[in-house]
């Protein structure tokens, strides 16, 4: 009897607001096509407006914020990451998205254990949640456990393959796991079903990269900048330019890609690097420094960040 009251509750007692919900959860769906995260905000914020008490209105927010703060890293929006889903919890505890967002904040603040109970807690109540399975995938490639987080990338897949996010957490896992021949066959079959994806490329193009294959990882970078200009794209072609010794060539990419995404920590340090290789000593110093400001920042989202703990030391 309790499961099926659940089941029958409406989650608002507006009937706008459901669409003003979808509206934001397609167009976040594409987080990589420009404007679409700040079109889902918007939207967000008018279902949580119509109805102040629509729990997924507020974890649509969380989700929302926590992919601005992936942009630009400023802290403000990991916060309001977090305040939305402690929001969305006080309104609806046992709703899968809410368990969910919740995780992925918490993920997001280095607080992996409390994030997994979560993800747990929402796959428990929503066993198909493809996002769910996602999350956990990533959780697992973060501990080390790629294993267990590709079997989560697989669910995930089968669960709805039209969505391009867990080839794209797959591959990006499989490269930071050194596994780059299984991350290009993963990254090539997302690019043939997703070929306006501009991200999948940008990865297909890293993957290539690591593996030594300079022809394709350019041309995967290109195409990923022909469809759509992006930080990731940018960083990348600079950092192959760098490899090759056109250090002027890695500067113009590196300000293009800062450009596009200011507050990169990473893009910031590999322009003091081929700044550096230029001779040119003082812009280089200034580039570290703001490196070791935003990856300061980013520290206190995230303090236990081991990839942007080396990269500040």
């Amino acid at each position: 009897a309790s499961e099926l009251e659940r089941i029958n509750a409406q989650p608002t007692s507006s009937p706008q607001a459901p669409s003003a919900y979808w509206q934001g959860k397609a167009v976040l769906e594409r987080a990589d096509v420009k404007g679409n995260v700040d079109e889902a905000v918007s939207a967000f914020e008018q279902a949580a407006k119509l109805d102040p008490k629509f729990a997924l209105a507020h974890t649509g927010l969380a989700e929302a914020y926590r992919q601005k703060y992936l942009d630009v890293r400023d802290p403000i929006w990991a916060q309001q990451a977090i305040d939305e889903a402690t929001n969305a919890l006080g309104l609806d505890p046992n709703r899968a998205e809410v368990r969910y967002v919740l995780g992925l904040t918490l993920a997001g603040a280095g607080r992996l254990d409390e994030a997994s109970a979560e993800l747990y807690r929402a796959l428990a109540l929503q066993p198909n949640y493809e996002d769910a399975r996602t999350q956990l995938g990533q959780l697992f490639a973060t501990q080390g456990n790629i294993d267990a987080a590709i079997i989560e990338f697989r669910k995930a897949i089968a669960l709805r393959p039209t969505s391009p996010a867990p080839y794209s957490a797959m591959g990006v896992a499989l490269v930071n796991a050194a596994r780059y021949e299984d991350a290009v066959e993963v990254l090539t079959d997302a690019a043939e079903r997703f070929p306006d994806n501009s991200r999948v490329y940008q990865q297909l193009g890293t993957a290539y990269q690591f593996l030594g294959n300079t022809e394709q990882a350019v041309a995967n970078y290109r195409k990923a900048l022909a469809i759509r200009p992006s930080a990731p794209a940018y960083s990348n072609l600079g950092a192959f330019l760098h490899s090759t010794g056109d250090f002027a060539g890695a500067v113009d990419a590196y300000q293009h890609a800062i450009e596009i995404r200011p507050n990169s920590s990473a893009t910031r340090r590999n322009l003091g690097d081929a700044l550096s290789r230029l001779g040119r000593a003082a812009e280089a110093k200034a580039g570290y420094r703001e490196a070791v400001r935003l990856g300061e920042a980013h520290l206190k989202v995230n303090p236990t960040d081991a990839r942007n703990l080396t990269a500040v030391a």
